[in-house]
């Protein structure tokens, strides 16, 4: 019976805590908003998209201009064809860091693409940072995670200036049965609106 009790109670605590972090991942995201791309909006990923991607010109100038690091979140198909678009703007050599094992680049990166970026140890990510702080000129970083980084920040499981460092711009790619879920969820959940 006691076991029971002890149960029931991680339960709640586990659900308060999800809804903790959901509430601050709604935060964050009002405050900095990730810019969705719908990968099946037909031209989207095209060549002749009057704003490349689908992404606002404002953002899409900022990218070409100041170069930041971006944080792509989103899996699939579309994916790949996003990182493949912004990566024509990107400052050449291009090089890739897959997480499983991770390496870095000895030699000379205008663009670091660091892929499932989510996967990276502890370890790993330490020296991304440390890399990446030391690396001279300055690489752009396009780094993809299939989940948002955000809740691994808060539980200490994610390197918290690694983080800011790869998120100065955020993309969600969504695919088009993600995109109809979440608006059929907002429409149907009033407090989303709130």
């Amino acid at each position: 019976m006691q076991h029971d009790g002890a149960i029931e109670r991680r339960r709640s605590w586990n659900s308060g805590l999800r809804e903790r972090f959901r509430r601050l991942e709604d935060r964050w995201n009002r405050i900095y908003p990730p810019i969705p791309i719908d990968g099946e909006q037909p031209g989207i990923l095209a060549d002749d998209s009057e704003s490349g991607l689908g992404i606002p010109d404002r953002e899409r100038h900022a990218f070409e201009i100041r170069r930041p690091n971006v944080l792509i979140v989103g899996s699939g198909p579309n994916l790949g064809r996003v990182v493949h678009r912004l990566e024509r703007s990107c400052p050449r050599p291009i090089l890739a860091a897959s997480s499983s094992p991770f390496s870095l680049p000895t030699g000379e990166v205008g663009t670091l693409v660091v892929l499932n970026a989510d996967h990276l140890s502890p370890t790993d990510q330490q020296l991304l940072y440390v890399w990446l702080t030391c690396t001279r000129p300055k690489p752009q970083v396009l780094s993809t995670t299939a989940i948002s980084l955000l809740p691994s920040v808060v539980r200490g499981t994610f390197n918290e200036a690694l983080f800011y460092r790869l998120n100065e711009m955020c993309l969600t790619v969504w695919d088009a049965s993600h995109a109809r879920t979440t608006r059929r969820a907002e429409s149907a959940d009033p407090a989303l609106h709130a």
